[in-house]
């Protein structure tokens, strides 16, 4: 089920491995292939093989993006560094809605914010830019379709927590102290009771 999917423990393993994958292969300096193959091997599954789709989903991603990047081998080098730190959790997810964008702005944010006490290496604009649009890029196709979840509940609890983001309600119940792991699974609830959007 997408709420063990979006367990920030989860997404923090899937992301390890996706950095420990890439700095193995050098692919930082250059050529970024051949990583969803030594992604599916990676020790990580051995415990836990229900991570092997979204981690293959977001490194497949990953390698599209980092090829991409305007970055110098170099500065790409300490992606995989940046992925450690700041992975994406439940609670990024949950504040930005399930899109891609906002929830890689918050995670830049989070960079941003810390600055002061982080190494100027991981802080530079360019860097952060960039880790920024390859979060996006690695997050669009599981928040867009994640893999073993029903599209018609996925799709009703994207409109339940865009309809509570407008109307305010998301503000009001963190004001409250509701987590953002209440909200999300208040969602999944309503979505396994209907097969109707309009009536969700």
């Amino acid at each position: 089920m997408f709420e063990k999917i979006l367990h920030g423990g989860n997404f923090a393993a899937c992301f390890g491995a996706i950095a420990t994958t890439a700095a193995d292969l050098g692919i930082c300096g250059g050529t970024a292939t051949g990583i969803s193959a030594l992604l599916s091997a990676h020790a990580v599954f051995k415990k836990d093989a229900s991570l092997k789709p979204l981690a293959l989903q977001m490194g497949g991603a990953f390698e599209t993006a980092l090829k991409a990047s305007p970055l110098p081998g170099d500065t790409k080098k300490l992606i995989p560094q940046l992925m450690t730190k700041y992975p994406v959790s439940e609670e990024d997810i949950a504040k930005g809605i399930l899109e891609p964008a906002p929830v890689a702005a918050i995670v830049r944010a989070r960079i941003e914010d810390a600055r002061e006490t982080e190494d100027p290496a991981l802080t530079g604009e360019a860097l952060v830019k960039s880790y920024e649009a390859i979060l996006t890029q690695m997050l669009t196709p599981v928040l867009a379709a994640p893999a073993g979840m029903d599209p018609m509940h996925w799709a009703i609890q994207r409109q339940l927590l865009a309809q509570t983001a407008i109307t305010g309600a998301t503000k009001r119940m963190f004001e409250e102290g509701v987590t953002e792991k209440a909200i999300i699974g208040l969602a999944q609830k309503i979505s396994a009771e209907t097969d109707n959007v309009g009536q969700a």
